[in-house]
C-alpha cells in the first residue's frame, strides 16, 4: 500500500495534519471502539510518520450508509479547506459506504490531501489505489447485504418460533427483557379498561374522547411509549387498530428501504408476503368478531375524514411538507406565538393557530389563505410605493455606522497580522534549534503549541473575512420600487419563489382576534413588520447597521372583508347628509337595513370616543361552540416558552 521508508511532507511546513475517521454504527456497539480506533491510528502514525504530526479525530455513531451525518459533512468541510495532509481510517466503510467512499478519495486527491485506508490497503499516494477502492467499496456493499439477509432471516425464524417479543401496548406483563411469547401474559386490571374502552366506541365515542376518559382514570400509556406520558387519540386509534387484543402476534407489516440519494431508511408498507403472523389464544383480551366488527365500523365512520385519492393515487405522496404555499408557517398567533396552519376550523384554506387545535391557546379564530395572502402582498406593495424619502440625518447615520464597522474589521485584522508576524518568527526561531540540538521534545512541544496558534489564528481570519460587511450606501428609492413592482408583478402568489421573498421583506407577521363593536362574527388582524432591505440580497447584508432599522416599519392588515355595515359606512354618513336612507341604499347597492345599521354603529362609535368600528378580544369567546374550544377539559392555554404577554396593534 505504502512503502514503509516514505517520508511525508506537511503541507504547513512544520507540522503534518491528520484527519482520524472513528465511526461506530449503532447505540448497542462498544462506545470503547471509538477509542481502540484512534489507538490505531495512533500507533501507525509513530510507525510511519517521521515528522511533528497532529491528529485531529472524528468520531460518532449513525449508520455509514446516510450521507448527511454532521461527522461526514465535517469531513468533507476540512477536506476542501486544504488545511490537511492525510485522511486516515481502518477502512473506507468507516468514511461511508457504497461508491460514495471511492468519491470521496477522488475529492481529497483533487485537494492535495492524502487518503489512506488501513484494512482495505487504499492509498491515493500509491498507483493504482483506484483498484483497491473499488474492489473495497464492493465488499463493503456485498458484506452489508448479506448481513442484512442473514439478520432477517434469524428474526423471521424466530418469530414463528415465538421469540422475538419487541414491545406490547397497555394490558400485557412482559417479565423481562428476554422473554419469550409464551413467558408474556394479559395483566388482569386491563382486561375491565379494555372491555369499557371497546363498549364506548361501540356507542359512538371518539378517539379523543376515550383518550380524555383515560387520562381521567390514570390509565398507563404503556411500555412500549417512550415519549408519551398521556393518552391521545393517535395513541388510541394505535392502540385500537392492534391486532395482538385478539391474540394475534404480526411482524413486518412495515420494512425499511434505502433512498439512494441520501443514504437514509424510510419506513413502507411492506409486500403482503412479507407479513408473518402467530396466534397466541392466551394473550386474547378481545373476542376476535368483536375486535374486527368495531374497526371495519370505526373505518367506515372515519373514512370521510382521508384524503382522496386521484386516479388511485395520494396527490400529497412523497411531497415534501416543507414547501406549504404562503402565508402558511408564516403568521403566527399573537396570543401563545405558535405558527397558523392549514386545516383550521375544518377547511383545508383556513388558517388557524396551531396551539387552538391542540387545546393550549384560546384563539380559535382564522382566516382565509387566499384572500390574507393577497391583502398582505398588496399591503406590502402600497406602503414600498407610499415610503418618504430619505433625509439628510439618516443618510449621514449609515454611512457614519458603515465606516466605523470597516475601521473596526481594518484594525482586528491588522491585529492578527501582527500576531501572525511574531508567533512566525519564534517559529523560525525553533526551527534553528531543532537543526542545532536534533529532536527534541520540549522544542517538539513548543512547535506544535505555535501551530495550534497559527491555526486558531487562521480561523479567526476567515471568520473576519466571511462576516464582511459591504460598505452601505442606501438604494435608490425609486429603484427599490421598480424592482418591487417587478418582482410582485412576475411571480405568483401561490409560488414558493414569492414565499422566499415575502419572508424577506416580512420578518413577522402576528395574528390578533378582533370583533366589531355592535357584535358579529370574530375576525384576524395581522400586525405587519416590513423591512426594505429584504429586496436586495447586498443590502439585506448590512444588518448590523442599526440605522437601518429606519427601513423597517410596521402595518396593520385585514385578513378579512368587512360586512357592508362597516365597508360603506363612511360613504354612507356622506350620502345621509343630501339624501334618504333607501336612496342611499339603491345608490350603494345594499339594502336598506344596512344604511340603519351603519348609523347605528356610527352612534355606538360615538358614544364610547372609538374611531375604530373593530375592538381587540382579550379573553376566550363565550359564544358558538366553534369558538368555546377552551371548555374542554384538555384545555390548557399554554404560550410558547419566553413569549411575551399579547400586544394589539393600534
Amino acid at each position: 500500500m505504502f512503502r514503509e521508508v516514505e517520508q511525508f511532507h506537511p503541507r504547513n511546513g512544520h507540522t503534518f495534519q491528520v484527519i482520524g475517521v472513528c465511526r461506530i454504527s449503532t447505540v448497542n456497539q462498544d462506545d470503547a471502539s471509538l477509542s481502540d480506533q484512534e489507538a490505531l491510528y495512533r500507533t501507525w502514525l509513530k510507525q510511519n510518520v517521521h515528522v511533528p504530526f497532529e491528529l485531529h479525530v472524528i468520531a460518532g455513531q449513525g449508520s455509514g450508509e446516510s450521507l448527511d451525518r454532521a461527522e461526514y459533512l465535517e469531513l468533507v468541510e476540512k477536506i476542501t479547506s486544504r488545511q490537511f495532509d492525510l485522511v486516515l481510517c481502518e477502512d473506507l466503510g468507516r468514511i461511508c459506504r457504497r461508491v460514495h467512499a471511492h468519491l470521496l478519495c477522488e475529492e481529497a486527491l483533487d485537494q492535495g490531501t492524502r487518503v489512506i485506508a488501513i484494512n482495505d490497503h487504499v492509498d491515493t499516494g500509491a498507483e493504482g489505489w483506484q483498484n483497491n477502492s473499488f474492489f473495497a467499496v464492493m465488499r463493503h456493499e456485498a458484506y452489508n447485504r448479506d448481513t442484512s439477509k442473514r439478520i432477517r432471516r434469524s428474526l423471521r425464524n424466530r418469530f414463528l418460533q415465538g421469540q422475538v417479543v419487541q414491545t406490547f401496548p397497555y394490558g400485557y406483563i412482559k417479565p423481562h427483557p428476554h422473554a419469550s411469547e409464551h413467558d408474556c401474559s394479559v395483566d388482569p386490571a386491563a382486561v375491565a379498561v379494555y372491555e369499557e374502552w371497546f363498549t364506548r366506541l361501540e356507542q359512538g365515542q371518539s378517539y379523543a374522547m376515550i383518550a380524555d376518559w383515560l387520562n381521567q382514570m390514570k390509565v398507563p400509556v404503556g411500555p412500549g411509549c417512550r415519549t408519551r406520558t398521556k393518552w391521545g387519540p393517535e395513541l388510541v386509534a394505535t392502540t385500537t387498530r392492534n391486532p395482538i387484543l385478539k391474540g394475534v402476534r404480526e411482524r413486518n407489516r412495515k420494512i425499511t428501504v434505502r433512498k439512494d440519494r441520501s443514504g437514509k431508511r424510510k419506513t413502507v408498507v411492506a409486500p403482503a408476503e412479507e407479513l408473518l403472523q402467530r396466534h397466541c389464544p392466551h394473550l386474547q383480551i378481545i373476542e376476535t368478531d368483536r375486535f374486527d366488527r368495531i374497526n371495519h365500523q370505526l373505518s367506515l365512520r372515519n373514512s370521510k375524514s382521508r384524503r382522496r385519492l386521484q386516479n388511485g393515487v395520494d396527490p400529497r405522496a412523497n411531497v415534501p411538507r416543507k414547501q406549504t404555499r404562503w402565508p402558511g408557517q408564516h403568521l403566527t398567533c399573537g396570543i401563545c406565538g405558535r405558527i397558523m396552519v392549514y386545516g383550521g376550523n375544518g377547511s383545508k384554506n383556513q388558517l388557524a393557530c396551531q396551539g387552538s387545535q391542540q387545546h393550549l391557546c384560546w384563539n380559535v379564530v382564522g382566516c382565509h389563505s387566499d384572500f390574507a395572502a393577497r391583502q398582505i402582498a398588496t399591503a406590502v406593495l402600497d406602503e414600498i410605493e407610499a415610503w418618504p424619502d430619505y433625509d439628510a440625518e439618516l443618510t449621514s447615520r449609515v454611512r457614519q455606522e458603515s465606516d466605523a464597522l470597516q475601521h473596526s474589521r481594518r484594525e482586528a485584522l491588522a491585529e492578527l497580522d501582527r500576531r501572525q508576524a511574531k508567533l512566525q518568527r519564534e517559529e523560525g526561531n525553533l526551527r534553528r534549534s531543532l537543526r542545532e540540538l536534533g529532536p527534541n521534545a520540549l522544542v517538539l512541544s513548543e512547535m506544535t503549541n505555535l501551530s495550534q496558534e497559527l491555526a486558531e489564528l487562521e480561523a479567526d481570519r476567515n471568520r473576519l473575512e466571511r462576516e464582511q460587511l459591504p460598505a452601505v450606501e442606501l438604494p435608490d428609492l425609486e429603484e427599490l420600487r421598480e424592482m418591487a413592482r417587478k418582482q410582485f408583478l412576475s411571480l405568483a402568489v401561490e409560488s414558493v419563489e414569492f414565499g422566499l421573498l415575502m419572508r424577506r421583506l416580512i420578518p413577522r407577521i402576528e395574528c390578533f382576534p378582533y370583533e366589531a363593536l355592535d357584535g358579529g362574527r370574530p375576525v384576524l388582524r395581522a400586525s405587519v413588520t416590513l423591512n426594505l432591505a429584504g429586496l436586495t440580497p447586498d443590502f439585506r447584508q448590512a444588518s448590523a447597521y442599526g440605522a437601518l432599522e429606519a427601513l423597517s416599519r410596521k402595518r396593520v392588515v385585514d385578513l378579512f372583508q368587512p360586512p357592508q355595515r362597516i365597508r360603506y359606512r363612511e360613504q354612507i354618513l356622506d350620502g345621509i347628509q343630501y339624501q334618504g336612507q333607501r336612496e342611499v341604499a339603491q345608490s350603494l347597492g345594499v339594502k336598506q337595513p344596512i344604511v340603519t345599521y351603519a348609523i347605528r354603529l356610527t352612534r355606538r362609535m360615538a358614544a364610547l370616543e372609538a374611531t375604530d368600528p373593530y375592538v381587540p378580544i382579550h379573553q376566550p369567546i363565550e359564544r358558538g361552540n366553534r369558538f368555546r374550544r377552551h371548555k374542554h377539559p384538555r384545555f390548557a392555554h399554554t404560550p410558547l416558552p419566553g413569549y411575551e404577554s399579547p400586544s394589539f396593534p393600534d
